[in-house]
């Protein structure tokens, strides 16, 4: 679905293959389940959490296990590859 110039405050914004333009989302929890990548054009996202669930959340606990369980620096190299993108 596409969001353009909406205002978002104190809820929960669902992210999987949502388009949000020009949008201001602000106080929210923001779900990612691991489906299509949303897309946050000229929007502006403050004071918000984001959760992840289903596939998104899979991922996140396979990055925890192996980071501690011996394969640090892959993970490392996984973030570092994010923050040069």
């Amino acid at each position: 679905m596409k969001h353009q110039g909406k205002t978002f405050s104190n809820e929960t914004v669902e992210l999987d293959g949502n388009e949000f333009e020009g949008c201001d989302i602000q106080h929210c929890t923001l779900v990612y389940r691991g489906g299509k990548v949303p897309l946050l054009a000229n929007s502006t996202v403050e004071h918000c959490q984001f959760t992840f669930e289903d596939s998104a959340l899979n991922t996140m606990i396979l990055l925890r296990l192996l980071y501690h369980g011996g394969f640090q620096p892959v993970v490392d190299s996984f973030l570092k590859d994010i923050r040069t993108l």
